[in-house]
């Protein structure tokens, strides 16, 4: 039951042992821009010189996990105006990490994976209880994470999920078959656009494996 309650602080955790950026997209970003009102104010001047609609920066709550997403949608949809807005805050730490192209890769793929969680969270957090499905449902939500990157060779006829021996490098996927969403894919097969080196995607993809297998 304590599994079932808090899939996104695994996520969190995961994203920790695996370098990927998850401070700066919530707290600290949001904060930056809401502690002054002129700062708030430039911002949608920002938006309305890049002719989008005005849309705030969203702050995750660490007591509503469901936040996180929300805050990661808002925050890739507001991408270029929040970097143009740092660069002239010259807010050094926020801006050299909006700078990176891979922090944006990683938000991609953590924006995408996350979308997992937030069904099993919704579907047990509904009024009728759903203790009789609990311990099927975290099964399967961990059977999804598991074929994001572990190869079919190592699902055994019958084999239950907690017997996959996914952390072992033999049983995972080529980096061409590990699956981190179109938006990310698309993203990297831009990647002298974006200017990505061979070594950056394979440092990539590292990550990706090991935040599935923490």
């Amino acid at each position: 039951m304590h599994a079932s309650s808090c899939p996104h602080c695994c996520r969190k955790r995961c994203s920790g042992a695996a370098c990927i950026c998850w401070r700066y997209p919530d707290r600290n970003l949001f904060l930056f821009q809401q502690e002054r009102s002129e700062r708030s104010s430039r911002f949608h001047e920002l938006q309305d010189f890049h002719k989008k609609e005005q849309l705030k920066s969203l702050k995750h709550v660490a007591t509503r996990w469901l936040s996180i997403g929300k805050c990661l949608d808002r925050l890739l949809v507001n991408w270029e105006r929040v970097k143009s807005f740092f660069k002239e805050a010259k807010a050094s730490k926020i801006l050299d990490s909006l700078k990176s192209k891979s922090t944006c890769l990683y938000i991609m793929f953590l924006r995408c994976n996350i979308k997992e969680s937030e069904t099993f969270l919704t579907a047990n957090q509904r009024h009728n209880p759903k203790t009789h499905s609990t311990q099927s449902d975290c099964r399967k939500l961990i059977r999804k994470a598991q074929i994001c990157f572990v190869a079919p060779s190592a699902f055994a006829q019958g084999k239950l999920t907690k017997d996959v021996d996914y952390k072992s490098s033999y049983n995972h996927k080529d980096n061409k078959n590990i699956m981190i969403r179109k938006a990310a894919r698309e993203f990297i097969a831009k990647k002298a656009k974006n200017g990505f080196t061979d070594a950056k995607i394979a440092e990539l993809f590292t990550n990706v494996k090991l935040y599935f297998t923490t």
